[in-house]
């Protein structure tokens, strides 16, 4: 089961790697500034990431993929 919020590079990273085949966090930041995908920080500073704004964007990213 999915958590609704993704918090810290253990969590984010092996969602990152699934939809995108991204296995480094630098790579997974790079493809997050990039793509300008909402990376937020909690108030001690790890990165955040909402499941539902993820799942936004994937539906937009695989539309675009698809399009000739």
């Amino acid at each position: 089961m999915h958590k609704d919020i993704l918090i810290g590079r253990k969590e984010i990273l092996p969602v990152i790697e699934q939809m995108y085949g991204i296995t480094t966090w630098i790579g997974a930041l790079k493809f997050i500034n990039r793509n300008k995908l909402p990376l937020r920080r909690t108030p001690s500073g790890k990165p955040m990431i909402i499941m539902a704004e993820l799942i936004k964007y994937n539906a937009r990213y695989q539309e675009i993929m698809r399009s000739p």
